[in-house]
């Protein structure tokens, strides 16, 4: 499966808005977000907080069959939901996840394996 890591900023003051959106997406929402990610293509994710000296970040990992699709999907997607999140992510990040990005996918350098030895 098609593994990808992608860091987001979150604004200052914002870590809070970030967890409570992270409760909401596993809680009374997770109906609705299963059914998002089924819908595009997304497989697992996960979602890490870093705090670094340049600020706090979202580190995010995900599977999928065809990433770059999913997100371009998600990001032209109008459904109520998809627009709720987008949003959330925009207050909590700065960045319009309606638009999808020309940026270039980020770049895996480095996988190993641990097996049972």
């Amino acid at each position: 499966m098609p593994q990808y890591a992608m860091v987001f900023p979150v604004l200052p003051g914002k870590r809070e808005a970030l967890r409570h959106l992270l409760r909401e997406l596993a809680g009374p929402r997770y109906a609705e977000y299963d059914a998002a990610s089924r819908k595009f293509g997304f497989e697992k994710d996960t979602w890490f907080l870093q705090t670094t000296p340049q600020g706090v970040l979202i580190i995010y990992y995900g599977e999928g069959a065809d990433i770059p699709k999913a997100w371009r999907d998600w990001a032209l997607c109008r459904e109520p939901f998809d627009l709720w999140f987008k949003e959330q992510l925009k207050d909590i990040t700065g960045i319009d996840y309606n638009q999808p990005s020309d940026a270039p996918w980020p770049e895996q350098i480095h996988k190993y394996r641990f097996d049972d030895r």
